[in-house]
């Protein structure tokens, strides 16, 4: 239908009548009922620029709700999103069936995609203060997170120093490009058994809030928050409805408006996490279960009382009367063990604070493990130093003690543990799959897996490689760094007296048979037996999974993942024939290359942490990230951080604790300083041009007549980079063992031990270590799994299974953990 249309006298006065369809008109008065998502709309567009409000056409892409302070968010036709309240729309009078059918082609195809995959939408998460790579105009510049409202981000770019408002789902933003197209990548390969990115791959999500990173989430919708699609089309019916029965009103110009923004008659539980929650992502939402944790602050029955402390020289000769037999203390919590071999741990206070400090069987107090490991080494102890912790928040005598249950198994491994894993079930009477116990690799046809020690270089030290210089398994794992993101060699990396206090991307060289250190030696954790006391559980959503029956320090080594090793193809094979719950992938060399060549892109922190003037021990970091000149500052490879930025300190020297150390390296990341929102009336410029054939909506004014720059949701065809950061593609370290050679799959899903029953969550308080103890071949790294945190008696463990998604064709797996950092779907 076409209709002519009089413009007022003032407006048009060349030709004041025009021919127009239905999809160019809008009735003039807001509509009653709420739109719903997908609704062909004009709206009022806000810019600090403009002292004229004017209509643009657009369409609703999400409802109003409390996360948007209930305003609906409108993609317009010109590329640009924002939040509008409900009486500055109005709705078009007809549209296609397909609505993207009557938008511009430049933002057809992703105005289709969104609507196809509503209420499912993936979103970058980002913060205040955060830097991102960003598409402008073809090309990828830095820019910097000025503020978040709802699914929108305000991005600042130093190169020009102007601001622009963009959607958290658009392609624009770095993270979200790059993992869709790692994703369409792994399509191309025809790869489609789901692997779990073991390695180091989950860094940047299980670190993110700690190094301050972006990542992706799959928002979903809910019935509290979001209209479901039944129902979107009776709405909509009824919005018509009303707005015929205004059209004689509209044509004539008397139409009025009585609406107001439609208020919550039942509060509704939401899946979505809130702006303003300040819980911690590595703790938070964890499930409770039946049963109680106690916390005795009894010593153990039976004990020897340490004695009254005389001056002497501490030897061999303190521990008489005292014993310790690893095998006959087996199944008992490791942070008890001393106690029951006649050492005390003390809760004191010394100027107001607490600190732990232990009493040795001759009386004598430690204070910090470094006087403990002396003390161990001087009386020539069998004990290692992880049998002791200094934190005094956590409980060496708490331990999770189940209220009920309706089946048990009292050793899932049937003695094939160190310590027995009981398996309980609070929910129902199933019982796990029968799994072949193996703490093992077990390599299959395909697999040329060599362990002999002749290919190994091993130390010769005997103080427990305490010399990190003089060890040679050290300086492996020290001088590993070097080749990860930076370049730079990282003395003070790995294992921290036998606890890792946070993830080497690099691998971690354990020492190994060639080595002549004791089993004591600082740097042999995660080739020892199973220690903690794990329990196997059914979750009420999530199948199996693990808890530990006490507490576990940060750092603290947990377990390895076993299984049977499998070429790609025999991965590929066994998933489709079999399932491909409990494959796992081993890409320690792809992973480490990609961080390496897209560290300043990909990985960009904020240079807050490290001023040029005060960093003297970071000269060479300093070079690669500072100093550039200003001209080449839209470089994602050579950013020079904004003056706003304020300079911390010098990190201190290294601490005698894992918190101490965690501490400086996390007080060194800088706050953002908001004054880029005095640069926000240059964000947009006019032009005199217009976007789309269809005929914009114009208001009353003659000086609504100018148009802006349009702007994209999307990116339409890969961002070029800078010249200089182009580089020539290395050779792969997997292309020296073969042309044939492709990442091997470790499948625990008829062989395997307890890390088969690790769940995921996103936000985990395990973190996966790739380790080298009995080759150090790179395609064959051992899998161990250390505390991200402080994990009190009774939690679940849970790691990121870092899975790409999308890379499955037809296989979409939501996520259930619950976490206030969801990001919605595994696959």
């Amino acid at each position: 239908n076409s209709y002519k249309v009089k413009f007022e006298s003032s407006y048009r006065k060349s030709n004041p009548v025009k021919q127009v369809s239905g999809k160019q008109m809008a009735y003039v008065s807001p509509s009653p009922v709420r739109f719903p998502v997908g609704t062909r709309v004009i709206a009022v567009f806000q810019d600090n620029d403009w002292s004229k409000e004017c209509y643009y056409s657009g369409v609703i892409a999400e409802p109003p709700k409390s996360m948007n302070k209930y305003r609906y968010l409108v993609f317009f036709d010109d590329g640009y999103a924002q939040y509008v309240t409900h009486e500055k729309i109005l709705l078009v009078c007809e549209s296609s069936r397909n609505v993207w059918d009557d938008i511009h082609p430049d933002s057809r195809e992703f105005i289709r995609k969104y609507l196809e995959q509503y209420p499912e939408r993936p979103m970058v998460k980002l913060q205040q203060g955060q830097i991102v790579k960003t598409e402008w105009n073809g090309k990828w510049w830095i820019a910097r997170v000025v503020e978040v409202d709802g699914s929108l981000v305000k991005m600042h770019f130093d190169a020009d120093g102007r601001t622009e408002w963009i959607y958290r789902g658009s392609t624009r933003l770095g993270p979200l490009y790059a993992e869709l197209a790692h994703a369409a990548a792994r399509k191309e390969q025809g790869t489609f058994s789901r692997h779990r990115g073991l390695g180091v791959a989950s860094l940047k999500k299980v670190m993110g809030n700690r190094l301050n990173m972006p990542y992706v989430e799959y928002t979903r919708g809910t019935d509290g928050e979001e209209m479901k699609r039944e129902d979107s089309g009776e709405i909509l019916v009824n919005c018509k409805n009303y707005c015929n029965s205004l059209i004689f009103e509209i044509l004539d110009g008397h139409g009025q408006s009585s609406e107001t923004v439609p208020s919550r008659a039942v509060a509704k539980k939401s899946t979505t996490r809130r702006p303003d929650s300040n819980v911690d992502r590595m703790q938070d939402q964890q499930q409770v279960y039946p049963g109680v944790v106690e916390k005795s602050p009894q010593q153990p029955q039976g004990r020897v009382e340490p004695k009254k402390f005389e001056p002497h020289q501490c030897g061999p000769n303190c521990l008489n009367g005292t014993w310790y037999d690893p095998w006959a203390m087996k199944g008992e919590n490791p942070l008890v063990i001393p106690m029951l071999c006649a050492w005390e741990r003390q809760l004191n206070r010394c100027r107001g604070k607490r600190m732990v400090m232990y009493k040795a069987p001759c009386g004598r107090r430690l204070r910090n493990m470094e006087e403990l490991h002396r003390y161990l080494r001087l009386t020539k102890s069998n004990m290692a130093v992880d049998l002791f912790d200094f934190d005094f928040w956590v409980h060496s005598f708490a331990e999770f003690v189940l209220e009920r249950g309706f089946s048990n198994i009292k050793d899932l491994s049937y003695g094939s543990e160190h310590v027995a894993v009981p398996c309980v079930n609070c929910v129902d009477h199933s019982m796990p799959d029968y799994v072949t116990y193996s703490t093992k690799r077990e390599p299959t046809d395909g697999v040329d897996l060599n362990l002999d020690p002749e290919f190994l270089i091993g130390c010769e030290c005997t103080d427990d490689c305490q010399d990190r210089d003089k060890c040679a398994c050290w300086q492996l794992t020290i001088q590993g760094t070097a080749y990860g993101p930076g370049g730079v060699v990282d003395p003070t990396v790995g294992y921290f007296y036998r606890r890792l206090p946070e993830p080497v991307m690099t691998g971690i060289y354990e020492c190994n048979s060639r080595c002549k250190c004791s089993r004591t030696c600082l740097n042999r954790v995660a080739q020892q037996p199973l220690q903690l006391k794990l329990q196997v559980f059914k979750t009420e959503n999530r199948g199996w999974g693990i808890r530990c029956l006490n507490d576990i320090p940060q750092g603290g080594f947990i377990c390895i993942y076993a299984g049977r090793l499998l070429t790609e193809q025999g991965a590929n094979e066994e998933g489709k024939n079999y399932g491909d719950e409990y494959l796992a992938e081993l890409d320690y060399i792809e992973v480490v290359e990609k961080l390496k060549e897209g560290y300043e892109s990909d990985v960009v922190q904020d240079d807050s942490d490290s001023p040029s003037e005060e960093k003297r021990g970071n000269e060479a970091r300093s070079k690669e990230e500072g100093e550039t000149s200003q001209d080449a500052r839209d470089s994602d490879e050579e950013f020079q951080p904004a003056p706003w930025e304020k300079d911390k300190g010098n990190p201190l020297p290294e601490q005698s604790s894992i918190r101490t150390r965690l501490r400086n390296r996390n007080s060194r990341h800088g706050s953002f300083d908001n004054k880029a929102s005095s640069e926000d009336r240059d964000s947009r410029k006019k032009a005199s041009q217009s976007l789309s054939s269809i005929d914009h909506m114009y208001s009353d004014d003659e000086d609504s007549q100018l148009l802006r720059l349009p702007s994209r949701f999307a990116v339409v065809s890969e961002p070029k980079e800078s010249d200089k950061s182009k580089r020539p593609r290395n050779q792969s370290v997997r292309e020296f063992f073969g042309n044939e050679e492709y990442c091997y799959i470790m499948d625990a899903k008829n062989n395997g031990n307890i890390g088969r029953y690790l769940n995921h969550s996103c936000s985990p308080n395990v973190f996966v270590q790739n380790v080298f103890v009995d080759t150090h071949d790179l395609r064959f790294p051992w899998v161990a799994f250390f505390a991200l945190t402080y994990i009190h008696a009774g939690t679940e463990l849970t790691w990121d299974y870092n899975y790409d998604v999308g890379s499955v064709p037809g296989k979409v797996l939501h996520c259930y953990c619950g976490s206030n950092d969801c990001r919605g779907r595994l696959l």
